[in-house]
């Protein structure tokens, strides 16, 4: 009689597909958002302001999970966030422009010449360790799900999970804005309803996007069905 091998049985389990864990933060508490007016008068960028120090420390109390690489928006904000993650937890730093915020100016309301983002100088000030991809032009003039944004949302973090699927990254970092969280949830056939600042979304990429957990965010099915 000749033996079924191991690997020929029905009952043997297949290799599971190869997967990343992606962990999309918001960024954390921002200056001009700050409950103390002296922390406000601090802002002098007005539209890509830093965190407050009360948003720094909300990133140490809540932590986040330790990967290899930090992807992030190329505003202030995003970049300190990562930033203060990797201090806690190494890492390095990727800014992705794609991951920024619509900058057209009837969405900002003023030109959009005044919405600078931080030279490699300035972020080489608060690290020295990153890598930054060059940013487009960001000039939709949507936002929310369905316009343009939501679209460059999904393709980036598409784009992102295909990046670490080719290099055998199981999980990874990233921090952007609640938009971009909105995007997710939505690949995930999630909605999503409100995020704090640092609350994050944890979901599944292995070609198609899987909801796994969340933080500080509130979410529920598209179908607004009972979990």
């Amino acid at each position: 009689m000749t033996s079924v091998s191991a690997s020929t049985s029905p009952s043997a389990s297949a290799p599971s597909a190869p997967s990343v864990d992606v962990n999309l933060h918001r960024h954390s508490l921002r200056a001009d958002g700050d409950a103390d007016p002296a922390v406000q008068a601090t802002v002098t960028r007005i539209h890509d302001t830093p965190l407050s120090p009360a948003g720094i420390e909300r990133i140490h109390e809540k932590g986040a999970a330790p990967t290899q690489y930090i992807w992030c928006s190329d505003l202030w904000r995003c970049i300190q966030t990562a930033v203060e993650v990797q201090k806690r937890n190494g890492g390095i730093i990727i800014i992705d422009g794609e991951l920024g915020e619509v900058r057209h100016p009837k969405v900002l309301k003023r030109p959009v010449e005044e919405f600078d983002v931080l030279d490699d100088e300035e972020v080489r000030k608060l690290t020295q360790h990153f890598i930054r991809l060059d940013p487009p032009v960001i000039r939709e003039e949507t936002r929310g799900l369905g316009g343009t944004a939501d679209a460059r949302y999904r393709g980036t973090l598409t784009r992102i999970g295909d990046w670490c699927l080719q290099r055998k990254v199981s999980e990874v970092t990233v921090i952007s804005h609640g938009d971009s969280l909105g995007s997710l949830a939505a690949m995930c056939n999630m909605s999503l309803y409100s995020i704090e600042e640092f609350g994050h979304i944890k979901a599944t990429y292995n070609g198609t996007w899987t909801y796994k957990s969340n933080a500080d965010a509130g979410i529920m099915p598209l179908d607004n069905e009972p979990w």
